[in-house]
């Protein structure tokens, strides 16, 4: 009897197991087509879900058109198609499907719009905006795609805008000299601006304490950030400066009389992990980090040098249990932005 109850019990519980499926990001064919002297390389995405041997099918027309011309003559058994500019000519609209080994044809991809920039393989050409910072006082070197619509197609840039001007050229309302992250749309549409403030420098390497990532599997990105007093957040109804960390209106969210701790030498600042909404630039949830988990537990000054947040590795186990428990199911100087492959 033993024995049968057992066997029951293992029945009843692999059904569960069967069925369970690991939880995936939803991703599009990301095409993409970029111009070299007189060739065009188009390339995209390989779904995880597609069989290994998948051909694949080209499609073009031009921009406003409805009907679609195949471009290849055989099946393509790559994930990139290289052509001439006189076949692919500039101003036209790219799609690829899927063919299946049996023949069956998918649905076409969303289009790329194949564009002449002045540069070769450049497919996105952006100048960034001039109301909130001045161009010429912030260099970047680091960019993260995001999908703001969850359509699984990259449709903005979160870029790094690290301060290299004079002290007293920073924008009204951010903190002089401080680092901020800046979101744009790939037809070049400033979404929000982020101020680091003091305390958080975005590294130039590892450790650049910037993520994008959908962390809670909605379809649409969140920015994972490290952030301290002074860090503030994007107001997007009012398309201005918002609140500072967990929605304080005091740059001083710690109430110890200091914003910024690289002017003293006895404190730490506070540091906390940040949740942004990739479409607003607005904080959704912080959490504190703890403290004892990267120290001895005194806390004396250079003791804590806060969460180290990157792209590749995030330590969750910083985050408080509110937060994982609602988000772990996850150049040079230069006024415009140009991505190339």
């Amino acid at each position: 009897m033993r024995k049968f109850y057992i066997g029951l019990l293992m029945a009843a519980m692999l059904p569960s197991c069967l069925y369970a499926q690991r939880i995936q990001q939803k991703l599009g064919r990301s095409v993409v087509a970029v111009a070299g002297s007189d060739n065009v390389l188009v390339t995209w995405r390989k779904l995880a879900q597609e069989p290994e041997n998948c051909t694949y099918n080209l499609y073009m027309r031009k921009q406003g058109s409805s009907d679609y011309t195949k471009v290849n003559a055989e099946p393509i058994v790559n994930t990139n198609y290289q052509a001439t500019v006189s076949t692919i000519p500039y101003g036209t609209e790219l799609a690829v499907t899927m063919v299946s080994p049996d023949g069956t044809e998918g649905d076409k991809s969303s289009p790329f719009l194949f564009q002449s920039h002045a540069y070769n393989n450049v497919f996105i050409d952006i100048d960034f905006e001039g109301a909130v910072l001045n161009p010429n006082n912030y260099e970047f070197k680091y960019a993260w795609p995001m999908d703001n619509d969850g359509d699984g197609e990259f449709d903005a840039l979160l870029v790094d805008r690290r301060y290299c001007g004079l002290a007293g050229q920073a924008a009204p309302g951010t903190t002089t000299t401080s680092h901020k992250l800046q979101a744009y749309t790939f037809d070049g549409r400033c979404l929000w601006t982020v101020d680091m403030g003091p305390n958080v420098d975005i590294d130039a390497g590892q450790g650049d304490m910037v993520v994008a990532y959908d962390i809670n599997c909605d379809g649409r990105t969140e920015v994972i950030v490290k952030s301290s007093d002074g860090t503030r957040f994007w107001n997007k109804a009012a398309e201005t400066w918002g609140s500072y960390v967990g929605g304080s209106r005091d740059a001083d969210t710690d109430a110890d009389g200091i914003v910024d701790y690289t002017k003293q030498g006895k404190r730490n600042p506070p540091y906390y992990v940040s949740i942004i909404d990739g479409a607003t630039g607005e904080e959704i949830v912080h959490s504190e980090l703890n403290y004892s988990a990267v120290t001895d537990g005194a806390d004396r000054y250079g003791a804590t040098t806060g969460p180290t947040i990157e792209t590749t590795t995030t330590d969750w186990s910083m985050l408080s249990s509110e937060v994982r428990s609602r988000y772990a199911t996850s150049m040079a100087y230069t006024r415009r932005l140009q991505f190339s492959v």
